[in-house]
């Protein structure tokens, strides 16, 4: 476990690069050439989303919903820019599709 929340959001970073790693993996897999598989791997939000919902979903994370929201409120602002905010946000909006359907 990551005690600091700064520790956290960078865990969030590397599982956002473990899913993009594994669309690469997938295409190669697959027989795509290199330069298909860079313009796949930079899928559009909306897919990213989507994946990060499924991937939550089976988690066994009770708890991740106010872990999620702790991280918005002791994270400061301007850790939040670039990929850190950006991942954040995926996972945020991730959890939120899946409270809904709940």
């Amino acid at each position: 476990e990551a005690p600091l929340p700064s520790e956290k959001v960078s865990l969030l970073v590397t599982f956002s690069k473990c899913i993009e790693s594994s669309i690469r993996q997938f295409y190669s897999e697959q027989g795509a050439p290199p330069e298909r598989i860079e313009q796949l791997a930079g899928f559009p939000a909306d897919d990213f989303v989507a994946i990060t919902t499924y991937v939550i979903t089976r988690l066994n994370r009770e708890t991740l919903l106010s872990e999620l929201q702790l991280l918005y409120d002791l994270t400061p602002e301007y850790d939040l820019s670039g990929s850190e905010g950006y991942c954040l946000t995926n996972v945020c909006i991730a959890m939120n599709f899946i409270m809904q359907k709940s």
